[in-house]
């Protein structure tokens, strides 16, 4: 049996939608209400032509469609929960339901690799500098940390450019944690200032350049932005805290991607339950997710992001955290 979850704002519009995509044939499996669009129909159409049946009993259905079937109400009801807007979720389901739903959480991670792209910040160093921006408060130092502790570990020659001259002990933070690890570190008041830090750092190591918390209404602090990506000839990353509002999340995402922002770093997870906010953010701005945090804790690190380990989030499992090196952890705290 083919499977596929209609979204509408009516019953009578999700069955004429039923209708002309499936045909008269197609048997209503199940109906959900939705907060967000009105109502959520799942149909089936079966590959081969049904069987006679009695018209006075109740058409059994295969034990591995009702299977199918539960497990795209459960995926259903946590992208609910979870606050995914509507088309998003109905993209998921849909592709979800083109696959075995027995093991919900496999299937959503499946849905999620076709709908979403993936591109972890790998430990070997980038090609180009790699410019932590965001809003204020967002975790954009912590997130530089981790990243930092996590390439050392590896070997990879790392080094660390402040240009967050505005957040009281930010340059401080930053020092602690380059400090004790033996990350050289500068400070760079404007864009000049980054090119000529820069270029004191080893080209081929891993070079990350913190900023001010930016505030993305602002054209004044976006231009700061959009010169720093350019005199550090660099790559800005976008790092947004999780929890927010759906639709406000993904015009900061809109308006970050602006600045040449191609990937997505998302902190706090530990903080919140519903993670909507990111997948938003995520296909609003065209934004491949790269990594997580799940903890305040600097040695704690970050967590790469794949379909897998966001899938298993948003079903409400538990993720590991990465256990790093005891005596890096401890410097760095």
């Amino acid at each position: 049996m083919r499977l596929k979850t209609f979204s509408a704002g009516t019953m009578d519009e999700a069955m004429r939608r039923v209708r002309q995509e499936l045909g008269e044939d197609a048997v209503i499996l199940s109906t959900k209400r939705d907060g967000k669009s009105g109502v959520l129909v799942t149909a089936g159409l079966e590959d081969a032509p049904p069987a006679e049946v009695s018209t006075s009993q109740p058409r059994d259905l295969p034990q591995n469609d009702t299977a199918a079937l539960d497990g795209l109400d459960r995926i259903a009801a946590r992208l609910e929960f979870n606050n995914v807007p509507a088309a998003i979720a109905d993209r998921l389901l849909n592709a979800a339901a083109e696959l075995s739903t027995e093991n919900p959480t496999m299937a959503l991670a499946a849905a999620l690799d076709a709908q979403f792209a993936f591109a972890p910040l790998i430990d070997e160093a980038p090609a180009l500098p790699l410019l932590f921006i965001g809003p204020p408060g967002a975790g954009k130092t912590s997130s530089l940390a981790k990243l930092g502790i996590r390439a050392r570990l590896a070997g990879v020659a790392v080094g660390a450019v402040s240009c967050d001259m505005l957040r009281a002990g930010a340059e401080a933070q930053l020092a602690t944690y380059t400090r004790r690890l033996d990350i050289p570190a500068f400070r760079a008041r404007d864009a000049q200032a980054l090119a000529r830090a820069l270029a004191s750092l080893p080209a081929e190591g891993l070079r990350l350049i913190d900023s001010a918390g930016s505030n993305p209404q602002s054209e004044s602090d976006l231009a700061e932005i959009s010169a720093l990506v350019a005199a550090g000839d660099a790559e800005p990353v976008l790092v947004l805290a999780a929890g927010g509002d759906p639709a406000e999340t993904a015009d900061q995402a809109r308006i970050y991607a602006r600045l040449g922002a191609r990937r997505l770093i998302v902190t706090k997870l530990d903080t919140v339950r519903r993670l909507g906010s990111l997948l938003a953010a995520a296909a609003a701005g065209g934004l491949a997710l790269c990594e997580f945090g799940l903890s305040p804790q600097i040695g704690d690190g970050l967590v790469p992001m794949n379909p897998v380990s966001l899938a298993r989030l948003l079903m409400g499992e538990r993720i590991e955290l990465p256990s790093l090196n005891p005596a890096a952890m401890e410097a760095a705290e």
